[in-house]
């Protein structure tokens, strides 16, 4: 698997104040079929994230130094703070989206990582430059869109990996199905459909999901998936194994 990493603090309370605030009084946006926070953490592990804001990926070097030896790859995923960026990184200067990527490699460095060549926004939002500011600081690609598409595609001087297999609106692919009540029985063959039709056009497809899901009440869904795929001829590989490894 590649896992995108995010090496400081999950929440931004400014902005999501910030993002409230804009959004006061305009259109109600389209209902997604999603988990809420709390109902994928748990009460203790909601509140403990609220409350206190830990740090994710930098107080957890054990853990993602075993999942490098594993095999797993590990990539970027936004800098300082994971809320701000989702929230805001479509406002900033690229010299704000420049220093907040370097932050991130600092800390892969300072934990003995391998430099990254991936690299994933938080909340898909991709700022303006952000291809041309990754290729300078020696990334290999960057994940930012998804839907239907190409696997693989080369623009503004980066290659670029879509996502095929998520739900509606980029939530994780998993959990999607759990919302809509479709994580058993019919979820399995929904799960299997929707990967048959991705695989239809592209000889190589990526599923997310975060996680605070997949990693936790959603496993059971991707044990199942990853049961079903093993039947078929099908190689596991990570993001940057299925571009090759000069990627």
């Amino acid at each position: 698997m590649t896992f995108y990493c995010n090496m400081g603090r999950a929440v931004s309370y400014v902005a999501l104040a910030r993002k409230r605030f804009r959004n006061a009084g305009g259109h109600e946006k389209a209902i997604l079929a999603k988990l809420s926070p709390k109902a994928k953490m748990g009460n203790r592990d909601y509140l403990r994230t609220s409350l206190l804001n830990p740090v994710v990926g930098s107080a957890h070097g054990a853990i993602l130094q075993e999942a490098a030896r594993h095999g797993h790859e590990l990539g970027l995923h936004g800098g300082r703070n994971h809320g701000s960026w989702h929230h805001e990184a479509h406002l900033w200067t690229e010299e704000r989206v420049r220093t907040e990527v370097a932050w991130g490699l600092e800390r892969f460095d300072a934990m003995g990582l391998e430099k990254p060549v991936g690299f994933a926004s938080p909340g898909w939002n991709s700022p303006e430059g952000l291809g041309r500011i990754l290729g300078g600081l020696g990334f290999g690609y960057m994940a930012d869109d998804y839907g239907q598409g190409d696997f693989c595609e080369t623009k503004a001087t980066i290659r670029c990996v879509r996502t095929q297999l998520t739900g509606e609106g980029g939530v994780g692919f998993f959990e999607s199905l759990a919302a809509r009540g479709l994580d058993s029985g019919t979820g399995e063959q929904a799960m299997k459909g929707a990967f048959e039709s991705a695989a239809a056009c592209d000889k190589s497809v990526c599923v997310y999901d975060h996680p605070c899901f997949a990693g936790r009440e959603g496993l059971g869904m991707l044990k199942g998936f990853v049961e079903h795929l093993k039947r078929r001829p099908v190689r596991f590989a990570t993001v940057r194994g299925a571009m090759g490894t000069d990627a």
